[in-house]
């Protein structure tokens, strides 16, 4: 039995005409941006404006570098011109990001040994034998109280 395995998985989709939609948001930027030049300015300063305005949305939508998108082409551009291009090697060792510390010696706490009178263990044993039913009274029937004798306590 054979299976149709998806391809091309990782392409966008074409929302709006050829344009994808991060493509089409990048061309109305553009032009919401020169329409903005065309309203405030006079005609020459406002097309001096556009064109290096249009060209760079045109080339964030549809441009690609070496096989990149612009936008990432322009991204690892800046990170190329901030970060330093030498490495230099110093005599001292980096210091590490870890600490790795000693423990120290733990001192043992014991729990206090509890002597029982013969007492406490009878009561203890009684209370086992009973799951906790007879904690310590003398009577069991103390705990059990008829219904009747049950509803005065009841304050409503």
């Amino acid at each position: 039995m054979q299976f149709q395995v998806p391809q091309k998985i990782d392409l966008e989709d074409k929302v709006i005409g050829p344009f994808t939609l991060k493509q089409f948001l990048y061309l109305l930027a553009g032009g919401m941006l020169d329409y903005i030049w065309f309203r405030f300015f006079s005609l020459g300063i406002a097309f001096i404006l556009m064109l290096p305005t249009s060209a760079f949305f045109i080339a964030m939508a549809v441009a690609k570098v070496q096989d990149q998108p612009f936008p990432k082409f322009l991204q690892s551009l800046i990170l190329f011109m901030f970060k330093p291009k030498q490495r230099t090697w110093g005599r001292q060792a980096p210091l590490p990001k870890l600490m790795v510390m000693t423990p120290k010696a733990k001192q043992e706490v014991r729990p206090e040994s509890k002597k029982l009178t013969p007492g406490e263990l009878e009561k203890l044993s009684a209370i086992l034998d009973t799951k906790g039913w007879n904690k310590g009274e003398a009577d069991i029937r103390q705990r059990v109280v008829s219904q009747k004798e049950a509803k005065p306590k009841i304050k409503l």
